[in-house]
């Protein structure tokens, strides 16, 4: 199950805007674009986008990535991708 923003309430909202605020969320990991054999470390955070969906890992051991995009999109389980174990941490969409 994903868990994520689902509503935001406005506490105090100002005034003297000319036009409406922005509201921006940002990515929750700084993390690598996943990519073929590509080199990670212990503890860094690795991502791949398909469809519009970010899915974000996290290195748990080992540097090579695989030459497949990780799977695993079950939250806390890992898989292997190459010579790393990655533990599956979520998504974000429409990106």
């Amino acid at each position: 199950m994903h868990v994520g923003v689902t509503s935001v309430e406005i506490l105090n909202s100002g005034s003297g805007y000319t036009s409406a605020p922005t509201v921006a969320f940002s990515e929750p990991y700084t993390a690598t674009q996943w990519t073929s054999g590509g080199t990670v470390t212990v503890g860094s955070y690795v991502k791949n986008t398909a469809s519009g969906v970010t899915n974000y890992w996290k290195v748990l051991d080992g540097t090579t990535l695989g030459s497949s995009a990780p799977s695993q999109t079950v939250d806390n389980e890992t898989e292997t991708n190459g010579t790393t174990t990655l533990l599956y941490r979520g998504i974000v969409t429409g990106k």
